[in-house]
């Protein structure tokens, strides 16, 4: 377990310099803030390639500076832990899919490949894992406990509902319309449930997945550090404290 230490000690020494330095990394997150909004203006005005790239890494830039000011936060708050979180995931599925998406278009990729997808996935999970680890174990656990319920709910309530629906919508037109109108009506149904089972097959459940494994990561940490860590884990009180472990 020395890896695991050696991390631990070098994640604590990272926060306490976040901490010492806070109002001078906020700085330069808001310089970088009004730098990438006068670019994205000037993008807006005027079509350039160059400010297209220029305003995507203004952004990117913009992001990390964002994250090392609210990481002390991020780590130690249930509620920033979410929010941040799921913020950073957006923006990063946002920008890997249209790397992908530039990628397959050079490799020539069809259309209807899944390979972007599970490529999102992978890319989400791990770095969702990381943030896992690095947080407080107890927010981080209780933090994907409530999404996991949250997607586990999802999945039930959308296989009753499609089917219950889709079963009381066939039912009402097979005594309000004639057999070609049924027909119709019954293909479309069958074609819209088609659609919501490739939505849930494809986002929603590998996160519920990827949320079950990644909450088995944190009992992992739980026990380690426990046995290993005598129980220390990152808090604010321990970021502020600058004494050494």
């Amino acid at each position: 377990m020395c890896f695991f230490n050696e991390f631990f000690e070098n994640q604590l020494m990272f926060h306490r310099f976040c901490y010492k330095y806070k109002y001078k990394i906020k700085k330069i997150a808001r310089t970088l803030f009004y730098i990438t909004f006068a670019l994205c203006i000037f993008l807006f005005l005027i079509k350039s390639e160059i400010l297209y790239y220029l305003a995507n890494a203004g952004i990117v830039m913009f992001l990390i500076a964002y994250f090392v000011s609210k990481v002390n936060e991020f780590v130690t708050s249930l509620r920033s832990f979410l929010f941040n979180g799921l913020f950073s995931l957006t923006i990063l599925f946002y920008f890997n899919s249209m790397l992908l998406a530039w990628l397959a278009d050079k490799l020539n990729l069809p259309l209807n490949s899944n390979i972007p997808s599970i490529v999102n996935c992978l890319l989400v999970f791990f770095l969702w894992s990381f943030l896992s680890w690095i947080a407080n174990n107890k927010v981080s656990t209780l933090a994907n406990l409530i999404l996991s319920t949250i997607l586990g709910l999802t999945v039930y309530i959308k296989e009753f509902a499609v089917d219950s629906l889709s079963e009381y919508t066939l039912k009402y037109v097979s005594e309000q319309f004639e057999y070609n109108e049924y027909s119709i009506i019954k293909e479309l149904i069958s074609q819209c449930s088609d659609y919501f089972d490739t939505i849930f097959n494809r986002f929603l459940n590998p996160i519920f997945i990827m949320e079950i494994l990644i909450t088995l990561l944190c009992a992992v940490k739980g026990y380690w550090i426990d046995k290993y860590n005598d129980g220390k884990d990152i808090t604010v009180e321990l970021i502020e404290n600058n004494e050494t472990l």
